[in-house]
């Protein structure tokens, strides 16, 4: 059995890239932010620091 996607950690992921370059949340840009997120997951980043990171 496979283990769900940790999708609390990528959302926190997402709002982290915001506060950290200060801008306001965008339809399109969450999009792209949330795309970016499962893609790192999906690399094997798990945890929000790392996700977060890799996204900036």
């Amino acid at each position: 059995m496979s283990k769900q996607p940790d999708f609390r950690a990528m959302c926190e992921a997402a709002q982290n890239w915001y506060r950290f370059y200060e801008v306001p949340r965008h339809e399109l840009s969450s999009q792209v932010l949330c795309n970016a997120a499962i893609n790192l997951y999906n690399e094997g980043y798990r945890s929000v620091d790392d996700l977060a990171t890799a996204g900036i």
